[in-house]
């Protein structure tokens, strides 16, 4: 996602997820990564093997954390703990 979005569009936004970076090791799996979802939206992820896809999955449902960045759910900020946690916000793949 690139550019500015109006302050109307994204206060509609049940997730977002910006600046997401996540490594393992030597290995960056995501680099400034930015997604948003709005109410009643279907989003799909594609990409070559060894994209990033399912890791990022990962850090929306709290299975990781990402190294930087921030998910926002519902216009709060949050640090999802673990799966559970993110459940708890409405957040279920």
């Amino acid at each position: 996602m690139t550019g500015e979005r109006p302050e109307a569009q994204v206060a509609t936004d049940v997730l977002r997820a910006e600046h997401i970076v996540k490594r393992f090791g030597a290995v960056t799996a995501l680099s400034d990564v930015n997604l948003h979802l709005e109410r009643g939206e279907v989003l799909g992820l594609i990409g070559d093997n060894g994209a990033g896809k399912s890791t990022l999955v990962k850090i929306i449902c709290g299975f990781h954390q990402p190294d930087a960045g921030q998910l926002v759910v519902g216009g709060q900020q949050v640090r999802l703990r673990s799966v559970d946690h993110a459940r708890s916000l409405g957040i279920d793949v």
